[in-house]
């Protein structure tokens, strides 16, 4: 009788420590995958901050581009501005010798 007992005892001390074991087992599977939600949050907000920067780089370049356009544009217009006036000055003194010709 007493052995049982014992071993009654024994097998059900199995069945709590089985328990147990998958509490256990199940409270470190939500903590993994609670590990797991956060370094996926992690990178999703990473990828969102580079991507971010990447468009804050380009629409840099792209007004960097677009200044760099306009002073081109200005340097040519005052280049041709110039060239405009040495043509009306050697206009003007060719009309003044011509003048002073006749």
């Amino acid at each position: 009788e007493a052995a049982r007992g014992a071993a009654a005892a024994l097998e059900a001390a199995r069945e709590v420590a089985l328990v147990e074991r998958g509490r256990a087992f199940s409270a470190a599977a939500a903590a993994a995958a609670a590990e797991c939600e956060r370094a996926l949050s992690s990178a999703a907000d990473a990828a969102l901050a580079e991507k971010e920067m990447a468009v804050a780089a380009a629409r840099a370049e792209a007004a960097a581009e677009r200044e760099r356009a306009l002073a081109e544009a200005e340097a040519a217009a005052g280049a041709e501005r110039e060239r405009a006036l040495a043509r009306a000055a050697a206009e003007a003194a060719a009309e003044r010798e011509q003048a002073l010709a006749t």
